[in-house]
């Protein structure tokens, strides 16, 4: 297993979206060690929105906590397992 100790960092991780509860998110980070590349603000998680991934709620939702120009949408990545989430965002 990989770790990455929080005096090693030199970046964050900027948003996520988690479609998990908040506390099931927290706690799945700490225990893999990732908890430190996050910036807890930018996690967006099912408590966040009304509707989950697929609908663009949820993506405009983490757009807007980045804080992002729309000129600056086109720099952003988005990962999922799922092919049809990653179109939608």
């Amino acid at each position: 297993m990989s770790h990455f100790p929080s005096t090693n960092l030199d970046f964050k991780i900027k948003g996520a979206i988690l479609d998990a509860s908040e506390t099931l998110v927290d706690n799945s980070l700490v225990k893999v060690r990732l908890s430190a590349l996050f910036l807890n603000e930018s996690i967006i998680t099912t408590e966040s929105v009304a509707q989950s991934k697929l609908n663009p709620e949820v993506f405009n939702v983490t757009f807007s906590s980045l804080s992002l120009l729309d000129s600056e949408r086109f720099g952003v990545n988005a990962f999922d397992d799922d092919s049809r989430v990653v179109m939608s965002a």
